[in-house]
């Protein structure tokens, strides 16, 4: 299993214009085709008759605690592929217990993912800074309360 093998689900069960949207990238690709070279040169070193019966992934992220060594990025406009969009992605990542990146281009407003974290759930925003600087005040303020 890997993430190839999650694209070509994502391929055959979201509509054509959410897979366009999530399977592309931006102006000519050159990221999106470094980042694919990237994780295929990533290898893993087996270990044989190694005892992993106590296994213990966790870590943090600037501080914040992480069941795993990874935490979910902000991708604009998760309803196109869920009806629960961000709201859904903040529940999840609490309940696998590892941070979320608010993303700023979302399907909900802010309030709305702010509302749907569990108390003391820690998360991170991505933060594109309008030209209206006042908003992009606004934005963190609503972050640090």
């Amino acid at each position: 299993l890997n993430t190839f093998d999650f694209e070509s689900v994502a391929r055959e069960t979201m509509e054509p214009q959410a897979w366009g949207y999530y399977s592309s990238g931006g102006d000519d690709e050159i990221t999106l085709r470094d980042n694919h070279m990237a994780f295929q040169r990533i290898t893993m070193r087996p270990r044989i008759l190694v005892n992993v019966r106590e296994i213990d992934m966790t870590t943090s992220f600037l501080g914040a605690p992480s069941s795993l060594p990874l935490y979910f990025t902000a991708t604009a406009l998760a309803k196109l592929a869920h009806p629960d969009g961000e709201v859904g992605i903040v529940r999840a990542a609490h309940k696998a217990g590892v941070p979320y990146m608010l993303p700023t281009l979302s399907s909900y407003t802010l309030d709305e993912m702010l509302a749907a974290r569990t108390p003391g759930q820690q998360l991170f925003a991505q933060l594109y800074v309008n030209p209206e600087r006042s908003r992009s005040e606004e934005y963190v303020k609503k972050l640090e309360e």
